[in-house]
C-alpha cells in the first residue's frame, strides 16, 4: 500500500507503511512523534515498496486538524504547528483509486437452464461514455475482447479524477 512519513526539514522524523486489502483509516501510522510549536513539518505518503499500482492511480487529500481545528497544509504537505500548548495534530491521507474494473463473464446453460459453465472464445465489447475529460484511458482501448478459459473479458476504465464518472456499455 503506502509508505507514511513526517519530516523535520531534511530529517525524516518517523515512518510507516500500510499493508493488506482493508479499506478506511488503517491501524498504521506514524507517532506520536514529539514536535515543537511554531515549527514545520512535512507529511509525506508515496507507494511502498513492492505496490503494485503507481501514486497516479490514486486522487489523495491530506487533512491536519489540531484540536477540532483543520489545518492549512501547504504545497508539498507542509504543516505548522499550532503555537498552543500541548497542541496535538491529527492528519489523514485519503485515497480514492482512479481505476475501475470492467468483467464481462460469458457462461452458457445446457438446454434445460442449468449447469452454467464459462466459455471461452466469445467476442464480448465494452465502451465507456463519459464527459470529455473524464476518463483518461481504457485498457485495453480495444472495443471488442475474446473471453479466456474463464469466460471473462476485462477492461480497466482509469479516471481523471475521484469526481469522474463514465456509463460503460457492454455487448
Amino acid at each position: 500500500q503506502f509508505r507514511l512519513a513526517v519530516n523535520s526539514g531534511s530529517t525524516e522524523s518517523g515512518y510507516s507503511v500500510t499493508s493488506g486489502s482493508a479499506t478506511g483509516i488503517q491501524a498504521e501510522q506514524v507517532g506520536p512523534l514529539p514536535v515543537i510549536q511554531g515549527n514545520t513539518y512535512t507529511v509525506s505518503e508515496t507507494m511502498a515498496l513492492g505496490s503494485t499500482s503507481p501514486v497516479s492511480a490514486y486522487a489523495s487529500t491530506l487533512v491536519c486538524t489540531s484540536g477540532g481545528t483543520t489545518l492549512t497544509v501547504a504545497a508539498g504537505g507542509k504543516v505548522t504547528i499550532p503555537n498552543v500548548s500541548g497542541a496535538s495534530v491529527n492528519c489523514i491521507f485519503t485515497n480514492s483509486p482512479l481505476v475501475a474494473n470492467v468483467t464481462i463473464n460469458k457462461q452458457m446453460q445446457d438446454i434445460n437452464g442449468q449447469n452454467a459453465q464459462p466459455r471461452q472464445g466469445w467476442t464480448v465489447g465494452a465502451a465507456a461514455t463519459a464527459t470529455p475529460g473524464s476518463v483518461a484511458s481504457t485498457s485495453p482501448s480495444s472495443a471488442t475482447q475474446t473471453t479466456d478459459a474463464n469466460g471473462d473479458a476485462v477492461w480497466n476504465v482509469t479516471f481523471a479524477s475521484s469526481s469522474s464518472t463514465a456509463t460503460v456499455a457492454v455487448h
